[in-house]
C-alpha cells in the first residue's frame, strides 16, 4: 500500500475470518520502509495481535 503524497496517514484494514478452528492468536505487524523521497519516523512498525475465539478455557475447581 502507498501513502499519497500530501497525506500523512492510511487506514489499512485487517478482516479476521471467523472459522471453527482453535488457531490461537495471530499477528500482523506492519513495517514502514524509507524510500529516496522521504523519511520513516519511530516507530515504523505496528503490531496488531487478533485473538482465537474458539478457544476453551478448562478450570478444575476441585483442587480448592
Amino acid at each position: 500500500m502507498t501513502i499519497p503524497a500530501g497525506q500523512t496517514s492510511v487506514s489499512l484494514p485487517v478482516v479476521a475470518i471467523d472459522d471453527n478452528l482453535t488457531e490461537g492468536e495471530q499477528t500482523v505487524i506492519l513495517w514502514l520502509t524509507d524510500n529516496e523521497t522521504y523519511r520513516v519516523a519511530y516507530p515504523a512498525s505496528a503490531t496488531v495481535t487478533i485473538q482465537d475465539n474458539d478457544q476453551v478455557v478448562w478450570i478444575d475447581a476441585s483442587d480448592f
